[in-house]
């Protein structure tokens, strides 16, 4: 998670906070922008080995589709662990 905060901190007038919950579902990191509006962010460390990965993408985008929250004004986004090592996105 220490990396994931990292990366995530690097966002201009962001602020990130690890382990909150949206809709009372776990977030693995909430942002908030200038206007305090909240982002849920759930981090993907992807199928495990053997696994269906159908039903891991379903899974995730399932549980990202509860944290949407439209009376707020938040939403909720997948964060794929490749991200986290990615070197060309800067």
């Amino acid at each position: 998670m220490k990396r994931l905060y990292q990366q995530l901190s690097k966002q201009p007038r962001t602020s990130v906070t690890l382990g909150e919950s949206i809709n009372g579902h776990p977030a693995d990191a909430i942002l908030r922008n200038g206007e305090g509006a909240p982002t849920a962010v759930l981090f993907d460390p992807g199928p495990v080995d053997g696994s269906d990965a159908a039903r891991h993408m379903r899974i995730m985008l399932h549980r990202r589709n509860l944290m949407d929250d439209s009376e707020c004004q938040g939403t909720a986004i997948r964060y794929p662990a490749w991200k986290l090592y990615d070197l060309d996105s800067g």
